[in-house]
């Protein structure tokens, strides 16, 4: 039961947190966001509107990753990566400027998964066309129920470790 608290409390404090920090200097680098949003937004349209809207600064390209978004993160995870996966190959062929992907909460699980995906790769992009944000992600030390609880798995709603890969980065 205390173990059921705790992990309310942890999703509480992850899914709430309030920020009124700005990225704009980061965002002013960039030319294309990649976001993918948290649950309950499954076409990453909210993302925006984080961070005092300066996420995507005017003129910028936003391309919303579609995914489920739903409280089975591991099914949101399966169905998501390969359109995330989709969108930074497609902007990579097609734009000569700067990518940003940011995630939001449990969309920060399908960023964190695609940093992997990107170490293991032939040909990673540069860290000087490519970068990350994660906003209240599930591994902040301070408050993540992955950093709180490692290793903690939910069949059906937390992946934990039980996708290959997956774990603080």
């Amino acid at each position: 039961m205390t173990a059921l608290a705790a992990l309310g409390l942890s999703v509480a404090l992850v899914l709430g947190q309030a920020t009124g920090a700005t990225v704009h200097s980061l965002v002013t680098l960039v030319n294309t966001v990649i976001g993918i949003g948290g649950g309950k937004d499954a076409t990453s349209q909210r993302l925006p509107l984080k961070l005092n809207q300066t996420l995507v600064p005017p003129g910028y390209t936003y391309i919303g990753s579609a995914y489920p978004a739903t409280l089975d993160m591991t099914n949101s995870i399966r169905v998501g990566m390969p359109v995330l996966h989709e969108h930074l190959t497609d902007t990579l062929a097609t734009s000569s400027g700067k990518i940003l992907v940011a995630g939001y909460s449990e969309g920060a699980l399908l960023v964190q998964q695609l940093k992997r995906d990107i170490a293991r790769s032939a040909n990673p992009p540069s860290p000087l066309d490519l970068s990350f944000l994660e906003i209240a992600t599930p591994f902040i030390p301070n408050g993540g129920i992955y950093a709180r609880f490692p290793g903690l798995f939910i069949p059906g709603i937390l992946p934990g470790l039980a996708i290959p890969g997956m774990g603080p980065a």
